[in-house]
């Protein structure tokens, strides 16, 4: 049972050392020994396509928003199971969108955590370039209160700067609630976060969008990598983009389109 036992940690060892060795360095993982009384059942890294064979479908969603590389972590502790999914997006605003369009029904924030999700079986959690869920199996205290030391050791290790949602947002509140803006940067994040917008951007490319819902109204703010993409997105709808001020203009459909930067809309549509 010991040569066993001894085997079995070996050969744990050399597969965390071979995928350290195939991440980036600063790449946040948890070792062996790291967390007391856990035990790392299994560890696996993806990059590119490889995360289909992690996620199937799903991998499409993280590839348009701009995926890099993954580690997933199986582990136990006392009585509970642990999978610890650690994203690696392109920078703070990819981990952010998919942070978006992830979470659901939070119980709340924990900590200081600014983009952060608790729920009874996950947690989830948006810090500088990186997306980290944390899914528990029991759903109790035990493992909500496990599962933020696992997230807390990993966000420690993450030195990036977060997502600065005023760059989309100002001039409306910067107090947000996480629960009503999502991020897009293609078709897969509208249906997944805004799905009723999906017509709306039918055939528009190259723009980050992010969607406030307000009460009374649905605030779009889009920004288009290029001239030609938002020209193309504008012809889409009629309106005149020459007209376009910051002041802002009224469609005949009823919506306020005002020019927030030279590529970047803000369009807020009555409910």
């Amino acid at each position: 049972m010991k040569s066993k036992r001894l085997i079995s940690l070996i050969t744990l060892t050399c597969l965390t050392l071979i995928i350290e060795a195939q991440l980036p360095e600063n790449f946040p993982i948890i070792s062996e020994g790291e967390i007391e009384g856990a035990e790392i059942i299994r560890s696996r890294t993806f990059s590119g396509s490889a995360l289909y064979g992690y996620m199937n479908g799903g991998a499409e969603l993280y590839h348009e928003y701009g995926f890099s590389d993954a580690v997933i972590t199986e582990l136990s502790a006392g009585t509970g199971k642990y999978k610890v999914e650690v994203f690696r997006m392109k920078n703070p605003e990819s981990a952010f969108g998919i942070f978006s369009v992830s979470h659901y029904k939070c119980i709340d924030s924990p900590f200081d955590w600014k983009y952060s999700c608790r729920a009874k079986y996950q947690l989830q959690v948006c810090r500088g370039s990186y997306y980290i869920s944390v899914i528990n199996s029991n759903g109790n205290k035990a493992d909500s209160l496990a599962s933020m030391k696992i997230a807390r050791l990993l966000t420690e290790k993450i030195k990036d700067n977060d997502f600065d949602i005023t760059a989309f947002t100002r001039g409306y509140s910067d107090d947000l609630s996480k629960e009503s803006v999502i991020l897009a940067k293609g078709r897969l994040g509208i249906v997944n976060g805004s799905p009723d917008l999906e017509d709306y951007f039918r055939g528009a490319e190259n723009f980050t969008l992010v969607v406030l819902k307000r009460p009374d109204r649905k605030v779009l703010s889009v920004r288009f990598s290029d001239p030609e993409s938002l020209s193309k997105f504008t012809g889409m709808h009629n309106w005149n983009n020459l007209q376009i001020t910051s002041d802002g203009i009224k469609a005949p459909s009823g919506e306020i389109i005002k020019r927030f930067t030279e590529n970047h809309l803000i369009i807020e549509i009555p409910l």
